[in-house]
């Protein structure tokens, strides 16, 4: 092709030099704007087709990096968002991944009940295109176990579950390190020594809740009592303060619940009792709460949806704890010493380093019965399929 070219150069030059009527002039007075003279050395002249090849790589749009579409990330959520609990948190979880995870689109549906409901709604997003669905409440596994088999190609990761597959991953929050802390701090401010929880539903994850706040307690005070009442309803403002204020009339002077809405806390707040808020519910009790029991969802959710993003997402099981920076407590309230925020504290800093075991045994149950021996450590299996409530406790599991 370049001996073409350079043929045709040659002739081009030879017509115009038997047409002129006067010779060309002499090679090194030709203008480097003007036609280019016969004699013009050759190594000029591949530059010359470089130039001209590198032309339309500049303007092909091949050349640029093709555009990737985002990854639909969708989130299914129990309760409204805007309850300031747990369905709060969680859509605060899913706003830390718009802004810290890169080519990401997010979809959520709040208030979704469970059955038939999140059945619709998760396959719904299924077929829309969710790359990823994060369900948020236990009262989803079932329908999770149940879809996920029929969308192979669409990533499912539960709050809670039984199994996993190629497609469905479950996380667990260890939450129960912060009702540990939270125990300690109630032993610590309560005058009656009778405390209270208000629980939603008695299955293994409330359980595990009032049990470990309980040991917290005791591990402080051993003469301490825990009432525990049930609503058997994640979200009922209504029926959660009718709940408080029955327990404060018993004598209760702090609360702690697992509810979504912040019903609890300011029953607490109305009575002049201390409250323990669920996932950062401190301001509903200005004066008289003592500390939040609170997760970081962010630190659940964003590396799960790197992991889409970045094409290495696998299935996997895993209780999310205060090594990973999901379970924490917040500020503590304006009646708390000084001494025993730092008591707290020194507690907080001991389980973060991995140097204690909330989950050491002896454990017994109200009957005396011991379920976990000294010198023995609380199985997963243990935790999942917990159905006692621990010595210390008052009150029954509702049928």
């Amino acid at each position: 092709m370049k001996t073409i070219k350079y043929l045709i150069i040659l002739s081009v030059i030879a017509t115009l030099a038997l047409s002129a009527c006067a010779p060309a002039a002499p090679p090194a007075e030709e203008p480097a704007a003007e036609e280019p003279a016969a004699d013009e050395p050759a190594a000029e002249e591949p530059a010359a087709e470089e130039s001209a090849a590198e032309e339309p790589a500049a303007e092909e749009p091949a050349a640029e990096e093709p555009a990737v579409d985002p990854v639909k990330a969708c989130w299914v959520f129990s309760n409204p968002i805007g309850d300031q609990g747990w369905t709060y948190a969680q859509d605060q979880g899913r706003q830390y991944v718009v802004e810290n995870v890169s080519n990401v689109e997010t979809v959520f549906v709040e208030a979704v009940p469970a059955g038939a409901d999140a059945e619709r709604v998760i396959r719904q997003f299924a077929e829309d295109g969710c790359d990823i669905i994060f369900t948020t409440s236990f009262s989803f596994v079932d329908s999770v176990e149940k879809l996920s088999p029929e969308y192979p190609d669409v990533l499912f990761d539960s709050y809670e579950g039984f199994t996993t597959s190629d497609n469905h991953s479950i996380h667990r929050v260890q939450k129960e390190e912060a009702a540990w802390l939270a125990g300690m701090l109630a032993a610590n401010m309560t005058e009656s020594n009778i405390l209270g929880f208000v629980g939603a539903f008695a299955n293994s994850d409330v359980l595990r809740h009032v049990n470990t706040f309980t040991r917290g307690a005791r591990s402080v005070n051993p003469e301490i009592t825990v009432r525990a009442v049930w609503i058997n309803n994640w979200y009922d403002p209504v029926k959660e303060k009718e709940a408080a204020d029955s327990l404060i009339s018993l004598g209760v002077d702090v609360l702690l619940h697992n509810q979504a809405s912040a019903a609890v806390v300011q029953a607490a707040e109305a009575s002049k009792v201390y409250a323990i808020g669920y996932t950062d519910q401190d301001k509903f009790a200005p004066e008289y709460y003592i500390t939040s029991e609170a997760i970081n969802w962010g630190a659940i959710y964003a590396p799960r949806v790197q992991a889409v993003v970045d094409g290495d997402w696998e299935p996997q099981e895993k209780w999310y704890n205060m090594q990973d920076g999901a379970v924490f407590i917040t500020s503590f309230g304006p009646k708390v010493p000084e001494d025993v925020a730092e008591l707290i504290k020194a507690k907080n800093a001991e389980i973060t380093a991995g140097d204690f075991d909330i989950w050491a045994g002896p454990i017994l149950d109200q009957e005396g019965n011991i379920r976990i021996p000294e010198g023995e450590a609380m199985s997963s299996e243990d935790k999942l399929t917990m159905d006692y409530l621990v010595e210390g406790v008052e009150g029954e599991i509702p049928e």
